[in-house]
Parts: C-alpha cells; sequence; structure tokens
C-alpha cells in the first residue's frame, strides 16, 4: 500500500494561530540566570582547582574531583581568614578568578547564543515552504526601511535586542527591565509619499490605533475630516505648541460642536478655487465644483449630466456653473459665496426667473474685455454664461425655468444651516500654504456625526475646493515646498468624491498624501465600484480583523499562496508513470477567509505595494498595534489642550469619551 504523500505536509504558517514562540519570557529568563550564575560558579571552581591547588582551606571536593557550587559560601569565609595570615593572597585569587571567569563567560555566551538561535528556528520551521504564504521578518521589514520612514503610522513590531543593545539598554535606563522584556518596540511608518489605507470595521479603534497617532507625528501640514471630537481635541493641543509642529490651528467647524474646547477658528469659501484669472481653467474649475457638490456616480463626467438625470437635473447643473462663475466676477467679495448663490437663487423679491438670468446674460461681466465671442470680436460678458443664460430665457418656459432654480437650489440647501454659512462665508488662510513647509498649517474640517448626511455634500464642495487651490502652480512634488496629508476618516460617508477617484495619482506627485480609513472593501466597491482606483494607488494597506466577507475574501487572496516541498514515497515511481508524486505541491491560499476573521484585536496586517521596496514589494506584516492613550509618549502628547483654553475646560454634557479625563482614568 502506497503512504499518502499528504499526511506529512507541515501546517502553513499562520501567525495568530500558531503558540509556538521561542521568545517567550521565561526563557529569557532562564537564558539570564544562565549567563549570570553558571559562569560565576565555574570560573570559583576552576579558581579552586587551578589557582587554590586543591588546598584544604578550600574545601573537600563533593562531587568527585570537582567542587560543589554551594561550597562556595564556606569557601568565602575561609578567605577571609586567609587574608590576615597571607597578606595579598586574596587579591591574587580575584584576579585569578577574573582571568578564568572572562573566557568561561564568553565560552557560556556562544554556546547559549547558539542554543537560542536552533529553538528560534525550531519553533518557526520553514525550509520547505516557497511563495509568498507568510509574513515578513523583522530583518526585511528594517531592510525595507520602514523602521525609520516618516509617513503614516501602520504599526509597530516586538524587535528582540541583541545582547550588546540588551545590555546598553539596562545601563542606560538603570534598570533589569530590557532583560526581563528584552524587546523593544519600533514603529512601522509609511513613506511621507505614500498614499495609506486603513481597513477596520466600526468600533475596531481605528482612530486612537492608527489616525490619532498619525496625526500626532506628521511634521508636515495636516488636513483633517473627523467625526468625532477626540481627533481635534486630542491632536491640535500638541499640533500648535512649539514641542510639537508650532502650527497655525485652523478648525472649520460644519456643525454646532457640543464640546465646549471646539472653537472654531478657519473658514473657506469654495468658489475662491474658481480661478478667474486663466480663461481656459475658470469654467472647469466651476464644473469640477458642482460635480464635488452633487456627488455624481462613478463614471460621470464632471460637468456634464450622466444618462441617469433627468432634464431639469442637466439644466441645473449647467445653471450653477454658470452661476458660480458669474458671481465670482460681479458679486462682492462678502456676498460671492454658496450662501449668497442661495439667496440669488431663492430672492422672494425677484420678478420671476427672467431676471437672474437676465442679469447673467446681459450685464458686463469684465470691462477689460478679455473674452471673444463666437464671430471673434472682444466682449466683456464670458460666452459660456451668456450662451447658457440665452439657451434657458429662450427655449424655456416660466414653469420650466422654475424647476430648473429649485432643483439648483436642492443642491445648495446645506448652506441654509447658519453654521455652515458662517463658515464656508470667506477663506481666512492661503491653501497654497499647505504645501509650504515653513508655514505648517492644520486645518479640521470637523462634522458631528449625527449630521453627517447633511454635511456629505459640503466636505466634498470643500475638499474639491481645497485641493485645487493648493496645487495650483505645482508642477511635481520638486516644486512643492512641502507635504501635505489628508486624513479621511470614514470615506464612505463623503460617498463620490471625484477628487479622488481621478485625481488620487496625480495629487501624490503633487505634494498631497491621502491617509484613507473604511470599515471594508465593500464600502470602495459601493462608491466608486468594483474597478476603484483606490486600492491600487494606496501603498500602504493597513487590515484589522475584518467583519465582511468581501475584505476576508480580498486579504485571503492577498496573503498568497505557497509550494512545499515533499519527499516522494518508495516505489511510487518517477514523473509520468502511475502513483507517481510531484516533488512540489501548490496549495490554494496561505489564508482561508474565515482565518482571516481571527485576527487578534490587538494585531494587523500590513500589505505594502510592489512599488515601495525597490520594485521587488513586500510579504505582509504581521504587526502589533495599540490605542494611543495606552502608549505613554503619545498619553502626553494628547494632553496639550486646544489653543487658548486651559486644561481645565469643563467637558460638555454627553463628551465623557472624548476628552482626555477620561483617557487619564
Amino acid at each position: 500500500m502506497i503512504k499518502d504523500p499528504f499526511k506529512d505536509i507541515r501546517r502553513l504558517p499562520r501567525p495568530w494561530l500558531d503558540t509556538k514562540d521561542a521568545n517567550t519570557l521565561t526563557l529569557r529568563v532562564a537564558l539570564v540566570v544562565y549567563l549570570g550564575v553558571v559562569p560565576l560558579l565555574v570560573a570559583q571552581t576552576l579558581a579552586r582547582v587551578l589557582l587554590a591547588q586543591r588546598q584544604p582551606y578550600v574545601g573537600r571536593p563533593d562531587l568527585g574531583p570537582f567542587y560543589a557550587p554551594w561550597d562556595l559560601v564556606p569557601w568565602v569565609e575561609h578567605l577571609h581568614g586567609l587574608a590576615a595570615q597571607y597578606p595579598g593572597a586574596v587579591e591574587a585569587i580575584a584576579v585569578g578568578q577574573i582571568a578564568v571567569a572572562v573566557p568561561a563567560l564568553i565560552a557560556v555566551t556562544i554556546l547559549v547564543l547558539l542554543l537560542h538561535r536552533w529553538m528560534v528556528a525550531k519553533a518557526n520551521p520553514a525550509p520547505d515552504t516557497h511563495g509568498s504564504a507568510r509574513t515578513a521578518t523583522i530583518e526585511e521589514i528594517r531592510a525595507a526601511g520602514l523602521f525609520d520612514n516618516d509617513g503614516p503610522i501602520l504599526g509597530f513590531m516586538r524587535v528582540p535586542y541583541t545582547l550588546s543593545e540588551m545590555v546598553a539598554t539596562a545601563v542606560r535606563q538603570r534598570s533589569l527591565r530590557p532583560f526581563l522584556v528584552p524587546y523593544a518596540e519600533r514603529l512601522i511608518r509609511a513613506k511621507a509619499e505614500w498614499h495609506t489605507l486603513l481597513v477596520a470595521p466600526n468600533g475596531s479603534g481605528k482612530t486612537q490605533d492608527h489616525i490619532l497617532q498619525t496625526a500626532l507625528t506628521w511634521r508636515g501640514s495636516l488636513i483633517a475630516y473627523a467625526l468625532k471630537e477626540e481627533l481635534p481635541l486630542g491632536c491640535v493641543g500638541f499640533r500648535a505648541s512649539a514641542e510639537g509642529m508650532n502650527s497655525r490651528i485652523l478648525l472649520v467647524a460644519l456643525g454646532d460642536p457640543e464640546d465646549p474646547r471646539i472653537v472654531p477658528s478657519g473658514y473657506i469659501n469654495p468658489l475662491d478655487a474658481i480661478d478667474t484669472t486663466n480663461a481656459n481653467r475658470e469654467y472647469q474649475d466651476a464644473s469640477e465644483l458642482v460635480a464635488a457638490l452633487k456627488g455624481q456616480a462613478a463614471g460621470d463626467k464632471p460637468g456634464m449630466g450622466s444618462p441617469s438625470e433627468s432634464f431639469f437635473t442637466s439644466l441645473s447643473t449647467t445653471f450653477l456653473e454658470c452661476l458660480f462663475l458669474w458671481m465670482r466676477y460681479v458679486m462682492p467679495a462678502e456676498r460671492c459665496n454658496p450662501a449668497g448663490a442661495l439667496q440669488l437663487i431663492s430672492d422672494p423679491n425677484a420678478d420671476s426667473s427672467r431676471s437672474l438670468l437676465l442679469k447673467m446674460r446681459d450685464f458686463s461681466h469684465a470691462p477689460e474685455k478679455r473674452w471673444r465671442d463666437r464671430q471673434g470680436r472682444a466682449t466683456d460678458r464670458n460666452p459660456i454664461i451668456v450662451e447658457a443664460a440665452h439657451l434657458m430665457l429662450t427655449q424655456l418656459t416660466d414653469d420650466q425655468r422654475t424647476s430648473v432654480l429649485s432643483v439648483a437650489a436642492t443642491y445648495l440647501a446645506p448652506f441654509r444651516n447658519p453654521v455652515i454659512a458662517q463658515a464656508t462665508s470667506r477663506t481666512n488662510f492661503d491653501p497654497r500654504d499647505l504645501l509650504d513647509a515653513e508655514k505648517n498649517l492644520t486645518l479640521v474640517l470637523y462634522a458631528p456625526y449625527s449630521a453627517k448626511n447633511t454635511i456629505q455634500p459640503i466636505v466634498r464642495f470643500l475638499f474639491q475646493a481645497l485641493l485645487r487651490r493648493m496645487v495650483r502652480g505645482t508642477v511635481s512634488s520638486r516644486t512643492a515646498k512641502g507635504r501635505c496629508l489628508v486624513q479621511i476618516d470614514e470615506l464612505d460617508s463623503l460617498g463620490y468624491v471625484p477628487v479622488i477617484a481621478n485625481d488620487i495619482n496625480e495629487l501624490r506627485g503633487m505634494g498631497v498624501t491621502f491617509d484613507l480609513a473604511v470599515q471594508g472593501y465593500n464600502q470602495i466597491y459601493r462608491r466608486y465600484g468594483k474597478d476603484e482606483p483606490i486600492t491600487m494607488a494606496c501603498t500602504a494597506r493597513v487590515i484589522y480583523r475584518p467583519v465582511d466577507d468581501d475584505t476576508k475574501d480580498k486579504v485571503s487572496h492577498a496573503y498568497g499562496k505557497a509550494t512545499l516541498r515533499v519527499k516522494a514515497p518508495p516505489g511510487s515511481g518517477g514523473k509520468g508513470k502511475d502513483g507517481g508524486v510531484p516533488p512540489y505541491i501548490d496549495l490554494p491560499r496561505g489564508l482561508d477567509p474565515n482565518e482571516v476573521g481571527l485576527l487578534p484585536s490587538n494585531r494587523c496586517l500590513i500589505f505594502i505595494g510592489t512599488d515601495a521596496h525597490k520594485g521587488t514589494g513586500l510579504r505582509p506584516i504581521y504587526a502589533w498595534r495599540r490605542h494611543a492613550f495606552e502608549d505613554p509618549e503619545f498619553s502626553y502628547r494628547m494632553a496639550f489642550p486646544p489653543p487658548g483654553l486651559s486644561p481645565s475646560t469643563p467637558m460638555g454634557p454627553g463628551n465623557g469619551d472624548a476628552g482626555t479625563g477620561n483617557r487619564a482614568a
């Protein structure tokens, strides 16, 4: 009977399911005792044999020709008496002990290190495993430079000390802790230019474990979209301090903050993103703003109606584009904002829908006559605005024009909120400073979670305006003086964001880095389709324990496959013969989706793209993670109060889990 060749195939490494570990605390304590006690006893015994020549005062040997270790105590007592009779004898013996102990210590150390190396190899055997179905080693992570980067924090690794590092750390800390906890915790960080994607389900701690820690360590400018108060409260104090980044804090409140420590200090007018100095670009700027405001589905072109749009929706899109552009020419600065546009459309004193369109068509836009009409003549009115207004005036009835304006007003309805209208009434900073290394800015877009559905189009609107104005005049990262990190927690809550879908790769080359967080890959597919560009654009992807099947399956595929070399049983025959067994066997996956769902709550998987490590990629990293308030350094940084407020400022009702008081507890 032929032996089953699959019986001896070893199980593939599953880090969070395997229990073997050669670096346990028990083994380390045993090694410390062995290194500290055994060489001393060996040296004492050799000294009594070689130097004292088995004199009577050292006692009688109990273990044949050797002295037992417990004879050390009476021998020390004899040495005190010997010192009185023979001056200098004790010093001579001490020198001899050192001469014997040093070689003995070196020999025992080499023996223990070889033993430890053998135990590590025994605990993690994979000599016959090929393919990619294993996690990266510490040496591979160090070679990739992930311990030395300055980008978003991905996790941390426990790096075992070498013997010299252990001793040096113990001396520096004046503690025995390095011997009992013989590893250092090293942060794994992406490069500053890498886009990062965090996939973590609700309640997994992604804000504390990743977003907040990254905000507290990113040295450049920062744009953060926050649905929770713990982000602005936890990071702006340290970033504004001289000990931190000395950053200018701009907090844009898109809802009424419940915590009194959140004080609005930033304002953004999206219409400022329309560059009226460039006649070839201005209409495209207006079109992209309207597309972001509407949140068009994947596949739609900015500024154009999709096949699914109704007749009035298409015309309202064109109307808004022309209205925004017209306002940039003729309206005073205090009224040239989204709330002002809504007021023009909904003006109860207007005679009819014709009055606004007549102003857009007939009134001078720019006295310097910067445009050319269809006949090539100079004109002081933008031909695009004139043609759109003329079309609606001549081809539509009054009822149809009213319907077009009504649909346009629905897109601007959120600006009826006085808090939002105030936040978008003007711009009190230059967005281009976000890419200036000498002008560090921290811009926080705060929206209460309860109002996320209402705020959704506004945030898309602001992101489109911000990013367009930031990179204006920036050809590549070489022309940008610094880098800006854009953090978006709960990306799905914004719907479809055109600037991310269309320009995420180009913005990376202009000095903008995205740090995105979603609850699962299914959220990305829902908003951006199966051929979404986000996953491919993000060089670093961090996975917490997933709960949806799409994420489990994708992680299972990304973990890779393996090929195992097996020994053919005797008499099985060679290649092409009946009963032959191939020397290599391909297994389907290193991890099946169910095993991915067993990832511990304090661990994560990190996938690095192929363009990250000199074009060769890196195996998945099985890393640790923990909450920011559990780390002494991050707790210290979060304790800095927001600018202008003292740490004793009382918290608002219902915010017991958002302030530093609860974290300290």
